[in-house]
């Protein structure tokens, strides 16, 4: 008898862990940015900065530096991390807008400066310079420096 209630408080605990786990992934994941499927993420393409420019409406990973950060605070709070060079010479500029920004457990700012980074998302211009909107953390992924061979 006392098995099974032991099996069965066990039961109960994985349905609550199990339930609880999904609760949270729907908290966090911000309905604006959809999930790709394997597939498509297998055909998205792995660039460096400095090549963004030949990808403007591509969705693509770019690995490189994040040589410069700056966050503006205020009514829509707006974070950059330049990737490929300082501002205003970065290759890329990624952007984390307002309500994104809290999906964040850090300050990107401050977690992603100096990092050697891989960065997916759709590849825009503003004023001319390329950039990308990144609504989730899960967007990015520290990596190590990788060969030039490695990414084209």
């Amino acid at each position: 008898m006392k098995a099974i209630f032991t099996m069965m408080k066990k039961l109960i605990f994985i349905l609550l862990l199990v339930g609880a786990k999904g609760a949270v992934a729907q908290i966090q994941a911000p309905p604006s940015y959809p999930r790709p499927t394997q597939a498509a993420t297998e055909r998205i393409k792995f660039i460096t900065a400095d090549k963004v420019g030949e990808h403007i409406g591509d969705s693509v990973r770019v690995a490189d530096s994040v040589y410069s950060t700056r966050f503006i605070a205020g009514n829509t709070p707006i974070t950059f991390l330049n990737l490929g060079g300082n501002y205003p010479n970065q290759k890329l500029t990624i952007v984390i807008k307002g309500e994104a920004r809290k999906n964040f457990s850090a300050a990107p700012e401050e977690v992603y400066k100096g990092k050697y980074i891989a960065v997916e998302g759709n590849i825009t211009e503003y004023k001319g310079r390329p950039q990308m909107e990144v609504y989730d953390p899960r967007q990015i992924h520290f990596m190590e420096k990788m060969a030039a061979r490695e990414v084209k």
